[in-house]
């Protein structure tokens, strides 16, 4: 019997990793930032994701729906966890990566969103500051949403 009820979902997925625009208005060239601590149960202990998004106006350009920004982004991410209850085992890890966004001026959608990005990470087991075991990996992330078709 599995109990899928601390299970990420989608929407909280869409939510954590949701581009955000900028609070004023912004000119070719300029950036904005945004950062980001995603909370993930994960193998019983709590791993915390700091994710730091620069984001850059490259471009405004004519398209078949309308004025498009084009928007490029630089990813920077720190994951930490501890088992639960004081445990021995620590997660730690650093990462980035890049991705884009094209943005609909006009009709305030997007139209095409990607990220990828990486963490070097590892998991080890100590007793005081001594290293019991230390398994060290990498996780990637890669996601990309277009919207086909803007029907009036």
């Amino acid at each position: 019997e599995q109990d899928f009820s601390s299970n990420i979902g989608f929407t909280q997925i869409l939510n954590d990793y949701f581009p955000v625009l900028p609070d004023k208005p912004v000119s070719v060239g300029d950036t904005w930032s945004d950062t980001r601590t995603l909370h993930v149960p994960f193998g019983g202990m709590n791993l915390n994701i700091t994710l730091v998004t620069e984001y850059r106006l490259d471009d405004i350009l004519p398209s078949k729906d309308g004025p498009t920004a084009f928007i490029t982004t630089t990813y920077k991410a720190q994951v930490h966890g501890r088992t639960l209850e004081g445990g021995a085992g620590i997660f730690e890890g650093t990462g980035g990566g890049t991705g884009f966004l094209h943005y609909l001026t006009e009709k305030g959608t997007f139209s095409g969103y990607q990220t990828a990005f990486s963490v070097q990470a590892s998991f080890s087991v100590k007793q005081g500051e001594t290293v019991l075991l230390n398994w060290p990996f990498s996780f990637d992330s890669f996601s990309l949403i277009t919207l086909n078709s803007l029907g009036d």
